[in-house]
């Protein structure tokens, strides 16, 4: 229903607006699929900037719910997104898997322009003592961030879990920013050094990231390897080690890992994950050492000068092409 009415609202603005060209990402499908009616009624070009493939998404998690009649729906889903790609008068894809699965199941060409973070230039050191202990960290604690969505992909539970592990070792917390269905299950947990906020306001979250000593982020091990969690690129910018819990042949976890950008593990293991984040608590050289080739990463691919040149120059292309 949500969905509908959000599509209806989002036609009425197009009708009013007269736009031309309209650019759509993460847009629900349904609510697409009404949008494209009212785009294509004006006259004007859609650009899908693919951050997800929702339909595959859709599939995966409907079936595996509800068996065969969840595959049905989810068929329907796909069928759906593999029609407004082709669709589109220009199609982005975020990662070089998602662009891969779009030109081999989807049969169309789209443009690479991986995701950054708007975070390079902020000061992540202000105030530190009292954001961290805000976050329930002791001076002396070795804090363990984790922000974002919790939920489908991002399994509460598998978290909890490494929260657990973590409990027998001396000065390790972990701290999470989360809402929604996520957020209930962790405070409902009695694991105690486990701490549990919703989200900050935009102008902290700078403060916040900067008072982590390690960030953490994680897949769940049924998610397709082109999903990639884009908190990674916030964590990127803070110079802090980065542990990812993610499938090894996801191709922008790869890319970070040959760069030593991040630690990688294996999705759904708490115990590898846990290891990892112990092992940079007592070193604090390498934690350095990791936290300053994430920043290098950042620096080097979150430029946004020649970022927006290739984005503008893909939608300048598509304006003047039939």
């Amino acid at each position: 229903m949500q969905e509908r009415a959000y599509g209806h609202l989002l036609s009425k603005a197009i009708r009013q607006y007269r736009p031309d060209m309209v650019l759509m990402t993460n847009t629900p499908l349904i609510s697409h699929a009404i949008a494209a009616r009212s785009i294509q009624a004006v006259g004007a070009k859609t650009i899908l900037w693919v951050q997800d493939l929702l339909g595959v998404a859709a599939r995966a998690v409907l079936q595996q719910r509800i068996g065969f009649p969840g595959a049905l729906v989810g068929r329907h889903f796909k069928r759906l997104e593999r029609q407004l790609i082709h669709d589109s008068h220009a199609v982005i894809s975020v990662t070089e898997d998602i662009q891969r699965y779009i030109a081999e199941v989807y049969d169309r060409p789209s443009h690479y322009l991986p995701n950054w973070s708007s975070r390079l230039h902020e000061d992540f050191a202000e105030d530190r003592a009292v954001w961290r202990e805000r976050l329930g960290a002791e001076p002396d604690d070795f804090l363990v961030l984790y922000s974002g969505n919790l939920g489908g992909k991002y399994n509460a539970q598998f978290l909890i879990e490494v929260a657990a592990r973590l409990v027998d070792k001396p000065g390790m917390r972990l701290a999470c920013i989360t809402e929604g269905a996520g957020y209930r299950q962790l405070i409902n947990t009695s694991v105690r050094n486990l701490s549990v906020f919703p989200y900050f306001t935009a102008d902290q979250v700078s403060h916040v990231l900067g008072a982590a000593d390690a960030l953490f982020a994680f897949l769940d091990p049924q998610a397709q390897p082109f999903s990639f969690p884009s908190k990674v690129l916030d964590y990127l910018c803070v110079g802090r080690p980065v542990v990812l819990a993610i499938q090894e042949n996801n191709r922008m976890a790869q890319a970070l890992q040959a760069a030593r950008a991040c630690i990688l593990t294996t999705p759904g293991d708490a115990q590898q994950a846990t290891d990892q984040l112990t092992q940079l608590k007592g070193d604090p050289e390498l934690a350095d050492h990791h936290g300053h080739l994430s920043r290098a990463y950042a620096e080097k691919h979150f430029q946004i000068d020649s970022i927006g040149a290739r984005f503008l120059a893909i939608l300048e292309r598509s304006g003047t092409s039939d």
